[in-house]
């Protein structure tokens, strides 16, 4: 993970079925060295942990 580039963030555990899995895609804002990344979610900037990620591939289509 780099600044600037997009990620997905994970939802919570207790969505319901048939909700999406991940919201997003997000920029990445600065990366602590504790394994945190800080995003920016319009003018909120959340700071969440690597493993509730996960990497935004522009080749992907989600609207399917």
């Amino acid at each position: 993970y780099t600044p600037g580039k997009l990620v997905f963030l994970k939802n919570k555990q207790t969505t319901k079925f048939g909700e999406d899995a991940y919201q997003g895609p997000w920029k990445i804002t600065s990366i602590k060295n504790n394994s945190t990344l800080s995003i920016k979610k319009g003018i909120i900037t959340d700071k969440v942990n690597i493993q509730n990620v996960h990497p935004y591939n522009s080749s992907e289509d989600w609207s399917l």
